[in-house]
Parts: C-alpha cells; structure tokens; sequence
C-alpha cells in the first residue's frame, strides 16, 4: 500500500509542474484586468465545477493509454477522427510556450536585475518604466526568452527530469515561506483595506461576458487542463497512485498559491499607486516596488524571483515535454530531434511574440496569441476531451483507473456524468455567450 509520503511526493511533481506563470504572473494580471472580487469567485467556481472532473478524467486518459494526449485518442478509439483534439492540443501547447517563454525570459532578467541590486531607489513609476522600457526593445526581451528556451529544452536533452523534481521538493517548501513573508508585509501596508476590497468584494456590475470567459480560461491555463500536460504526466503515474488525492493536492495548492499572490499585490499595487489593471507588467512593477522598501527586500527579491523563474521553468518543461514525446511517439523522431525541433520552431515564434510588445506592436500577438489560446483553445479542447470521457471511454476504463489497492471507488458514474453533461453545457455556454458578447 502507497504511504502518505510517497502520495505527497507524487503530488508534489504534479504541483511543480502546474504551479507557475500561470498563477502566480497571469492570474493577478487577469483579476485587476477583469474587475477584482467578482473574477475571483466566478474564477475560484469554475476551478471547483470544471477543474477538478476535467484534471481526474485527463488523468485516466493518460494512465490507462500510457501515451500522449495524441496517443491516447489513437489507443481507445483508432481509425477516428479523434486524435484531431489530440493534435489541437499539442498545437495550443506550442503556442502557449512560445509566449510562456517571453515571460519566462522576463522572470530570469528580473532575477538578474534584483540580485545586482538595480531597482534601488526606484519608486514604482521608475519601476514600471523599467519593465515597460525592458520589454519594448527589440534585442533584450528576446536575448532572455531564447536562454529560457535553452535551459528548458536542455533540462530535456540531458534527462535530468528527475534532479529537477528533486529541486521541486526544496523550490515549493521555499516558495510559499516567501509568499507567506510577503503576506504578512503586505497586510500591514497603508491601502490594505483598499486592495483587500478590491481583490476580495464582488462587485458583479464589473463583470463581463467576456470577463466569465477569461476567468474559465484562467482556470483552465492555471491548472494546465486541455494542454495535453496533464495526460502526458498520467501516462508516467504509477497504477498505485490515488487520482482522486493527487487531483485533489495539485488543485488545492495551485489555487492558495493564486490566491495568496493577490493578497500581495493588490495591497501592494494600491500602496505604491499603481493601476491594477496595468497589464502584464503588475507583479513585476509591485513586487519590485515592495522589496525596494522593505527591510531585507534586496534578499526576498533574489529569491523571489529566483523561484518564480524554476516555477516557470517547472512548467516550461512539461509543456515541451507533451509536444516532445508527440513528436517521438507519432512521428517516430528521436527525442533529441523531437526537442530540438520543438525548440527552435517555438522560440522564432516567441521572438516575433516579443517584437510584438515594441516595434511590431500593431499587431498585438501577444494579447492575440494569449487570448485564442488560454480563451478559446484551452475551452474546446477541455470540452472534446469532456464529451469524449463521457461518451466514447468505456466506463469499465474509468473505473478501473479510480480503483485504489482493489477498493472500488464509489462515484465513477456521477464523474462520468459530469463529465457528460455539466462540463460541456456550462463550457459550451460560457465559450459562446463570450465570443458573441466580447
């Protein structure tokens, strides 16, 4: 029978690999960008109604099929179209790192920038001109995205998966001490009652069609549902591992690490005068601006931004990783080839994704590259994957993958029906209503 410790550290990878850019960069942007309180809930909803079923079933597609999210489709159902969702997803993940890693080059140049001291007395507007200035040019922004890509693609190359997981173990334990420090500094902070309220009071008037949609696809992005991440990570569980626990803890853990995230910055962002809805640069501009002017800020900043990097690289990896062993298992390239391939064609597309930001800023690639894929993508493809465990997986699959140490688990039909019918109507409308009405 599996122990305690060896569930946490199963859980614990799972954890690593969901909890990055996702929650602790795009989620506050998102909220101030949406309208505070009232994303948070419809947020915090969809993760419960949505998250939990979609994270379970992907979880028994991978492990019963023990393949990719392509695979997976080709194993149950050959000779069908299906393995087209299956293709959709690999191609929404290679999107969504191409503008992952502009974000994750960000988080190494401000690693850098913190640990040689260079935000000291900056106030917030010097602060915010410094990321504004940073991500505009047309060479620095892209120098950083393409040393991440590097490391990641590297990490994969030099199959060290498993030093990694070992650096999760220490990373999480130390990521949420400093979180847990921030909190506490943040909530002794002037504007607290302000940022607290904004954060924390719904107000349902600023709420949009639009804003319900981004708030499924945050969800969806945050958990890594719909990306083929989370099948390709089942296809590596062992058969004694409980789903419904592990589910459970990686869920768990990604949305406290959001939320605690807002509880830092929006104290901090009314504090220091800065927009809540200024755009991808907020917690770059309120955590620089905290740390420039607390005792021991030089430290907590290193170390933030140290973490938020292998955060981001956590899931920068497992990302490759299912478009990595698509390309190995259905192409029949070599994994070298695979990674390198991946690689380069995601990073050029990344670049062009950076010039976006300064000189080639008409063209808003990077809000369009973020909104169809966290937004629309990730919703269809969470939707197919949904019908399809509803409808076409036998149920005998399902039962068998959420059976632990041969005791039956009880609720297999009641998942089956969710899986059937309330995630489909309740995707299916938020997805439509919000493409008409956005």
């Amino acid at each position: 029978m599996k122990g305690k410790k060896d569930v946490y550290t199963a859980s614990l990878g799972l954890v690593g690999a969901a909890i990055g850019l996702g929650n602790l960069w795009r989620f506050p942007y998102m909220v101030g960008k949406n309208g505070g309180g009232a994303f948070l809930i419809v947020y915090i909803s969809f993760v419960v109604l949505l998250g939990v079923p979609l994270m379970l079933g992907e979880f028994i597609l991978g492990r019963s099929s023990h393949n990719s999210i392509v695979g997976a489709f080709k194993r149950f159902t050959p000779g069908t179209p299906w393995y087209l969702a299956g293709g959709l997803g690999i191609l929404t993940s290679s999107l969504i790192l191409s503008f992952y890693g502009v974000v994750g080059g960000w988080s190494l140049k401000f690693f850098y920038l913190s640990s040689t001291n260079a935000f000291l007395g900056k106030n917030s507007q010097e602060l915010g001109d410094i990321f504004n200035k940073f991500i505009s040019s047309p060479v620095d922004p892209i120098f950083w995205q393409v040393l991440f890509m590097l490391i990641t693609a590297l990490v994969l190359i030099s199959k060290i998966e498993g030093s990694m997981e070992k650096i999760t173990k220490i990373m999480m334990p130390m990521l949420f001490l400093i979180i847990m420090v921030l909190c506490m500094k943040a909530l002794v902070l002037p504007e607290i009652g302000n940022g607290m309220a904004f954060f924390l009071k719904p107000d349902f008037s600023k709420i949009t069609a639009g804003g319900i949609q981004a708030a499924m696809g945050q969800a969806f992005f945050s958990l890594s549902i719909g990306m083929g991440v989370l099948i390709t990570y089942g296809s590596f569980m062992k058969s004694d591992e409980n789903l419904l626990i592990s589910t459970l803890h990686v869920i768990g853990t990604d949305t406290l690490v959001a939320f605690l995230i807002g509880v830092i910055v929006f104290p901090v962002a009314f504090t220091y005068g800065i927009e809540p809805g200024s755009g991808p640069g907020l917690v770059f501009t309120a955590l620089s601006s905290l740390f420039n002017d607390i005792p021991g800020g030089y430290g907590l900043g290193v170390m933030f931004f140290l973490l938020l990097f292998l955060a981001a690289l956590t899931t920068a990896i497992s990302l490759l990783e299912s478009v990595v062993t698509c390309l190995t298992n259905q192409c029949k390239l070599s994994r070298n080839t695979s990674v390198f391939t991946a690689m380069v064609l995601i990073t050029i597309l990344g670049a062009v994704t950076s010039l976006s930001l300064g000189i080639w800023r008409d063209t808003n690639l990077f809000y369009i590259l973020d909104y169809v894929t966290v937004d629309v993508f990730l919703p269809i493809i969470a939707m197919l994957i949904s019908l399809y465990l509803g409808y076409v997986l036998e149920l005998k699959v399902m039962e068998e993958e959420m059976a632990n140490d041969g005791v039956k688990f009880k609720y297999t039909k009641i998942l089956q029906n969710m899986l059937k019918f309330v995630c489909p109507v309740i995707i299916g409308s938020v997805l439509l209503i919000g493409l008409i009405l956005n």
